[in-house]
């Protein structure tokens, strides 16, 4: 009830209609705490579970980007990266602000969610084997229809996928990598 009661109150700040869904899971035994499919599931748009539904996850792919850049060994939180300019052939990716930092740490580069780091780890990982990393665990992401195989914006949100999947993914990391669907 109270995470329904936060869903209401969050979405009559958005005055776009946005739908917000919530799933809380306890991180060591995957257990569900609370569901919530919509602020308002049975209104005008019928009976909607947002949690299921296929949407852009923003930037929230941007710790696994990383986590696969590590489990490479090719960076670690305190390695330098930049946070300048870059060109991926028509493809100038920005930070949200508009502006660069110079030199970070991956460790602020995360910490600040700047777009401009993740996408150059990306280019680095390879967004087909990232993408096959997520099915191979059960994790989909769906291409925009145009596109034939995974680009680097995906780690923009440039792929569908669900507030379930996220969930199930995080609940990973918090357990060492290790991942288990919630129940």
């Amino acid at each position: 009830r109270s995470m329904e009661g936060l869903a209401v109150r969050e979405a009559a700040g958005f005055l776009d209609g946005a739908t917000i869904a919530i799933i809380v899971v306890e991180n060591t035994g995957r257990r569900v705490a609370a569901y919530v499919g919509g602020h308002d599931y049975l209104g005008p748009q019928g009976q909607f579970d947002a949690a299921r539904a296929v949407r852009s996850p923003g930037s929230t792919l941007k710790p696994l980007i990383y986590a696969f850049a590590f489990d490479d060994l090719t960076l670690h939180p305190e390695t330098k990266i930049a946070d300048t300019p870059i060109r991926f052939g028509n493809w100038a990716p920005r930070n949200f602000d508009r502006g660069f930092r110079g030199e970070v740490t991956v460790r602020e580069a995360l910490q600040e969610s700047l777009n401009l780091p993740a996408v150059a780890v990306l280019d680095r990982v390879g967004p087909d084997r990232f993408r096959a990393g997520l099915q191979q665990v059960g994790i989909r992401l769906d291409l925009p229809r145009a596109a034939q195989a995974a680009g680097l914006p995906i780690a923009l949100g440039g792929a569908g996928t669900t507030l379930s999947d996220l969930v199930t993914l995080y609940a990973g990391l918090a357990n060492h990598g290790r991942m288990a669907w919630p129940r």
